[in-house]
């Protein structure tokens, strides 16, 4: 029979999560009236409520605007209301919807069935749908104090603000101005306010620092000092018709008033300072906690103590939401409690402060997070985790722990290890056995392996900074507690030893140290197998596969590496973690490496050629723990924060899709192909944009703008994919890429006609939110950059075009008198040959001239001499006698 090749784990989603719930301070609650309830998270609210069974649901988270820590919180009595007191004086008021204050939220339980595995699949229809407040107002009460408590008024309309210098003021809910301001103190001294109650709107009763109770009348403006606690005065609350006050205070006394006359009715000696107080079971009982630990319970009628309840511990504040007693504990739970007998109906995990180790048990996940206990975790279908039982035993911090089947084994500070039986259906644990004999604290310890021979675990092993390796046995009677002994003892390392891990053979034990190396030890008589040397720092983990001779070790130098555990040699250094990797341990049937570091990432590897497969950001702390469910199937991840993360393989599911979105694409690619053929351009370019094909939009391009119309088919096609704000993210990124790479002059035309397409189509607030991203802002200075360098070298060209134009234009009119020249010369050639052709006979005409001028000059003068000689012939002739002689 051929078996399936099991695929790489490539990827993980989140798929559940536990959130803290309560991290220190007052919770607040509308009392009988509604199952509403506030829990402090330091800069946020969580706004809540609880059904019968004590299942807590979350609906909406409240940050404060200022982002001040939280002192004080209020609820409404109807429910509809809540306000928030900071630490920088300010308050804000918001409005509960509907839906939240008249249900009472339902949890689905986890079902029982026989999977040993952890069941944390829930449908979609059953999970809550979160509701949000709505903002009401916010107003500075205090301009130098911050405010140390906060109540309603009985319509809603009033909140009283107290501060810790004595200073008191009343505030319109809604408009947020203040309406009456008082001083808490004797004589106006100025005493400091621990807590304030509304009386039906017209009186408001202050408990100070002082002892005192301050009694303050609205209409009449003045006060009554009620004078009975030797100390400050931390609870109070109404009850009989308001007209009764019980109060609680730090000198160890519970005192019931008569409102009317501020007059003393009965005291109860408690003999412990009180901090808390709640009325409940029909008004007639009072139930207190105070530093003693613990819940008690007292009768108002006969003020005598009804019950009381140690087994709780130290519980930090309690209040009545709706039918439940809510508590909340020093550790961070929150208790459930029938306000009757103080019965526990249910635990919830409130916060795990930082989480050292967890591991999956069944539909169980056993924790150590900085507690004496181990804390047992049932996930819920909602973020807040049932707190299914506790292992108590350990005087001091729990540093590790291992689960085999039922039992869960534990390693402490207090020098010790632990094994207990642990029933899952009935929630109940027994201890098996106690491990006393390391100097130092117990840091690592693992169990025994199941073989299919032997299927009881008989042994166990522990690692400790007194640098000591000691393996115990676990006997085959493990139904009574007993002490044991250490079979066998080695000192094992130079350093801390951090972690150890039995083989799956349970022949080798592997132990890591901070000596920076991983040493391999015979189970059955201690002796040394090996010594693996190479790490730079300290080793964090180790963990066998189960398939090969193999063992692999985390270290703080960032590195996993991977030996061979017959002789210790170095087969593989894996890297790739940013920081010091602290868990690994193998899954996918040995094939893969799952490993967290302290840069808060879980990574996947592929063990043979040391490739990493996958990468989850899991934490934005050290990651302290890392385990397997279904051999990877789901990884639990825990962190120092006290987070913690169930991981879901999706890579079967991602795959489907990526063969799916291929075909499609592939579908889509051929209809682009057809329009193109079918010069259906805009069906064409809007394939080729949704496909992010630059290339083929650039050759659609340029065929729509060879075609007749090409311009105005092109900017029909672009105003077209405007519509669609990742269409014009696509466009304005190939216009990046077009830019960037030059090209055709043509193209980086086209470019910038597209730019003024859509710059001209797209409204300017739409595109700012469209590229909001930094990422996409980058798109955006990319093309301001680019299109600034084409600018400049248009510019540049056009000058360049400009000066050779002119300079062809001179050399065009220098051409033109050269061709008048050579055709002057031309004809004056023409001249001289046709004088040189016709010279003889020029010469004989020239010299017949000369003698016709000769003659003609001859003849002239013989002309004047004729004439001259006339003109003397008269004037002789006139001429008187006289004169003649």
């Amino acid at each position: 029979m051929s078996t399936k090749k099991r695929k790489e784990r490539t990827d993980f989603e989140l798929e559940k999560k536990l959130n803290a719930v309560y991290l220190g301070g007052r919770l607040a609650s509308a009392g009988d009236k509604s199952s509403l309830i506030l829990f402090p998270r330091g800069y946020s609210v969580a706004v809540a409520s609880i059904d019968l069974r004590g299942k807590i649901s979350i609906h909406d988270e409240l940050i404060d605007p200022n982002g001040s820590d939280i002192t004080t919180l209020a609820v409404s009595e109807r429910g509809d209301r809540l306000a928030i007191g900071s630490n920088n004086g300010f308050v804000t008021t918001w409005i509960v919807p509907v839906d939240i204050t008249s249900r009472s939220v339902s949890l689905r339980n986890l079902q029982d069935d026989d999977d040993d595995e952890l069941d944390i699949s829930v449908s979609k229809a059953e999970k809550s749908t979160s509701q949000n407040c709505a903002f009401a107002t916010k107003f500075k009460a205090f301009p130098n104090s911050s405010v140390s408590c906060i109540a309603f008024d009985v319509s809603g309309g009033l909140v009283v603000v107290g501060s810790p210098d004595g200073n008191l003021r009343v505030f319109d809910a809604e408009a947020g101005h203040c309406t009456h301001s008082f001083t808490a103190g004797s004589a106006g001294g100025g005493s400091g306010i621990l807590c304030v109650l509304f009386r039906e709107s017209l009186e408001i009763f202050v408990g100070t620092e002082m002892g005192d109770i301050e009694k303050f009348d609205l209409v009449t403006r003045k006060s009554m000092t009620m004078k009975h606690h030797a100390k400050g005065v931390t609870s109070l609350a109404l009850f009989n018709a308001n007209r009764l006050l019980v109060s609680s205070g730090r000198d160890g006394i519970l005192t019931v008033w008569r409102c009317q006359e501020g007059k003393v009715q009965k005291t109860i000696v408690t003999e412990e300072a009180l901090e808390a107080l709640a009325v409940c079971d029909n008004e007639t009982k009072a139930c207190t906690t105070g530093e003693n630990g613990g819940i008690r319970f007292w009768d108002l009628q006969t003020s005598s103590e009804l019950l009381r309840r140690k087994e709780y511990g130290n519980v930090s504040d309690l209040t009545l939401a709706g039918d439940v007693l809510v508590a909340t504990k020093v550790e961070g739970d929150v208790l459930s409690l029938d306000p009757t007998d103080g019965r526990q109906i249910s635990l919830t995990v409130g916060n795990l402060d930082e989480i050292y180790d967890a591991k999956v048990l069944g539909r169980h996940i056993a924790t150590a997070s900085n507690s004496n206990d181990v804390r047992i975790l049932a996930p819920t279908d909602y973020d807040i985790w049932d707190h299914s039982a506790s292992l108590s035993g350990h005087t001091n911090v729990v540093l590790a722990i291992d689960v085999g089947g039922e039992f869960i084994a534990s390693s402490s500070k207090d020098k010790t290890a632990r094994v207990w039986k642990f029933k899952e259906k009935e929630s109940t644990s027994s201890l098996v056995c106690v491990a006393e004999g390391h100097t130092d604290a117990v840091g690592a310890i693992a169990l025994a392996k199941k073989q299919k021979k032997q299927p009881s675990r008989d042994f166990f092993v522990t690692g400790a900074a007194d640098k000591t390796v000691k393996l115990w046995s676990l006997g085959s009677n493990v139904s009574a507690a007993k002490k044991v002994s250490a079979l066998w003892t080695v000192l094992a390392h130079e350093k801390d030893i951090n972690c150890v891990e039995v083989s799956p053979d349970n022949k080798i034990i592997a132990s890591g140290s901070q000596d920076r190396t991983v040493k391999l030890w015979r189970r059955t008589d201690s002796t040394l197998i090996a010594t693996c040397k190479g790490h730079r720092r300290g080793v964090w983990s180790v963990c066998f596969s189960p398939v090969d001779v193999v063992v692999v070790s985390a270290s703080a130098d960032k590195t996993i590496k991977a030996w061979n555990s017959a002789n210790g040699t170095c087969l593989r250094t894996i890297e790739g973690h940013g920081a010091a990797v602290l868990k690994v341990l193998f899954v996918s049937s040995g094939t893969q490496i799952a490993s967290a570091g302290a840069d808060g990432m879980v990574r996947i590897w592929n063990a043979r050629e040391g490739t990493q497969s996958a990468e989850i950001d899991a934490h934005s702390d050290r990651v302290w723990s890392l385990s397997a469910i279904s051999d990877g199937d789901r990884i639990v991840s825990g962190a120092a924060n006290g987070t913690l993360r169930i991981w879901k393989d999706i890579s079967e599911r991602v795959h489907q899709e990526k063969l799916e979105e291929s075909y499609q694409r592939t579908l889509k690619d051929q209809a682009v192909t057809d329009s193109i053929r079918n010069q259906d351009w805009s069906a064409a370019f809007r394939g080729a944009v949704e496909l992010s094909q630059p290339r083929k939009v650039e050759h659609i391009v340029a065929s729509i703008l060879k075609s007749e119309g090409g311009l105005e088919a092109l900017n029909q096609a672009i105003k077209e994919l405007c519509t669609e704000d990742e269409s014009v993210k696509k466009l304005l990124e190939f216009c990046r890429d077009w830019n960037a790479i030059g090209g055709s002059v043509s193209m980086v035309a086209v470019t910038h006609s597209i730019l003024r397409v859509i710059f001209t189509s797209v409204r300017m607030d739409r595109l700012a939110e469209i590229f909001k991203a930094s990422s996409d802002k980058a798109i955006l200075d990319a093309l301001v950059a680019h299109s600034r360098r084409h600018y400049e070298r248009v510019k540049g060209m056009s000058s360049a075009v400009s000066f050779l134009d002119f300079t062809l234009h001179r050399m065009l009119s220098l051409g033109e008198v050269k061709d008048r020249a050579r055709k002057q010369k031309q004809r004056s050639k023409a001249e001289a040959e046709e004088h040189r052709g016709n010279s003889a006979v020029s010469e004989n005409q020239s010299s017949g001239v000369v003698q016709k001028r000769q003659f003609s000059a001859l003849y002239e003068g013989m002309d004047e001499l004729r004439r001259e000689a006339k003109r003397q012939s008269r004037n002789r002739r006139r001429r008187p006698e006289g004169v003649v002689s």
